[in-house]
């Protein structure tokens, strides 16, 4: 048996080798160090041998057979067993061990187990896909991989220490998109994902110091998410004959949409104990060309996101103020001449200045000189600024001070203004209109258009 042991221990002339000596280089010190105790144990006539069976630090153990010089390929994983000899007088006098080769089974193993995983997580992604209509699913992944490209882009731009903090916040800003468009979808894995990658960019930005090598690990994730999305490209490529021989007609679009809009609205304000009825009579998709779907439907899902957080309160608050337990988020889509938009609008607690006056002032972006002297107006631009939050506590809705300053950047964009109608404790409305870039057309306003609220020391136009 000497030959398959040199072969199975990669060494020759073992005969009288030190098992101890044997294992210098092969395993770290202190594994090695428990494995000389465990064997100087097995000589003790006090001690169970059958004890020793679930003691064993051997019963399965990699080591590296050319020390500290070997690769991966060189590793190899034994079961090492013992048994106790003993003399004509009783006495423990020598072990006998049996060794055991078990490298194959157990890296087959581990690959059957991670193909097993991969394959769990497909069928989740598909079970998550399937109930996504194909249009929807498309501006997805068009819109994910944009800003995972711009997210890309950012990384590899040679930057200026000066420039760190800038630079990440950029990064956020995008990457929030991404989880808001997947929360949408109820596309819970990417979500995770996407707010796995914000909570790096988190850890980052509250470091005093923050250096260039920081941002490996947002490329490594970023890579990662990018794998992800092909790897979900591929899945809905095979799946895709199930879209086509189910695929809804045109004229369901909207109703899709709606219904996706619902979907979040439900899930959100399930997480945060909330109730909240959505009420969209007047909201028509099909107003909106093609190259606006985009951008409307992220600032529709920031909007959301506010009111729910922000905005509209707990059931037993509600009651406590005279209202109905349940909170109502209303939208309206309008179209006339060159314009579209549409109006959005809850009854929560509308905008606290007071709250959002010191908010500012602990940010540190103003001096709070000037903040004291703000009117309602300028207390309502401060909320489209990045880093402004009332949330409590961070969590996949919000916390970041990351939303609002998104929809003033999407709106900047289109060439579109936003105008804010708020009365605190009972409602706040976003109106957005933005300009086509096409000849004058006269459309009627789709549904009923939304009553806009008549108070004008309360209703503050943003021009962005």
């Amino acid at each position: 048996y000497s030959s398959v042991l040199e072969q199975i221990l990669m060494q020759e002339n073992l005969d009288n080798q030190n098992i101890i000596a044997y294992f210098d280089g092969k395993m770290p010190v202190k594994l090695k160090n428990t494995v000389e105790d465990y064997l100087e144990l097995m000589f003790r006539d006090d001690m169970d041998e059958v004890m020793f069976d679930d003691l064993n630090p051997m019963a399965e153990i990699e080591l590296n057979m050319n020390g500290d010089s070997a690769k991966p390929s060189d590793a190899r994983i034994l079961a090492f067993t013992f048994k106790r000899i003993k003399d004509n007088s009783g006495q423990i006098s020598e072990l006998i061990a049996t060794v055991m080769d078990v490298t194959d089974k157990i890296r087959l193993a581990k690959k059957l187990e991670a193909s097993e995983s991969h394959s769990r997580k497909q069928m989740e992604w598909m079970f998550n896909v399937l109930h996504v209509e194909p249009g929807l699913l498309k501006e997805f992944m068009d819109g994910v991989q944009k800003e995972l490209f711009h997210i890309d882009n950012v990384l590899k731009k040679n930057k200026k220490e000066s420039e760190y903090a800038s630079t990440l916040q950029e990064i956020f800003r995008s990457m929030h998109l991404v989880k808001g468009n997947a929360n949408l979808l109820d596309l819970k894995f990417f979500a995770n994902k996407a707010h796995e990658f914000e909570e790096e960019i988190s850890k980052i930005q509250q470091k005093q110091n923050i250096a260039g090598t920081d941002f490996v690990s947002l490329v490594l994730q970023l890579n990662d998410m990018q794998s992800i999305l092909d790897e979900l490209g591929n899945l809905i490529q095979r799946i895709s004959n199930i879209h086509t021989h189910f695929r809804p007609k045109r004229s369901y679009e909207n109703k899709l949409f709606i219904q996706s809009l619902e979907n979040m609205i439900n899930n959100t304000a399930a997480d945060l104990n909330k109730k909240v009825k959505f009420e969209h009579k007047g909201f028509d998709s099909s107003v909106i060309p093609y190259e606006y779907r985009l951008s409307v439907k992220e600032i529709i899902i920031q909007l959301i996101r506010n009111a729910i957080h922000h905005g509209i309160e707990d059931p037993d608050t509600r009651l406590s103020l005279g209202k109905k337990a349940h909170g109502l988020i209303k939208i309206s889509s309008f179209r006339y001449e060159n314009n579209l938009g549409f109006k959005f609008r809850d009854d929560g607690s509308g905008l606290q200045f007071k709250k959002i006056r010191q908010i500012a002032a602990a940010s540190g972006k103003w001096k709070k000189t000037e903040i004291n002297k703000w009117d309602d107006k300028q207390l309502t631009a401060a909320i489209f600024y990045p880093g402004i939050s009332t949330a409590q506590q961070v969590d996949l809705t919000a916390g970041r001070g990351v939303g609002l300053d998104i929809v003033k950047e999407k709106i900047e964009k289109l060439g579109g203004r936003i105008e804010v109608n708020s009365i605190e404790n009972e409602s706040c409305e976003f109106s957005v209109t933005m300009t086509l870039n096409k000849k004058k057309s006269t459309v009627e306003p789709v549904g009923d258009s939304m009553d806009v609220l008549d108070n004008k020391k309360n209703h503050v136009p943003i021009e962005t």
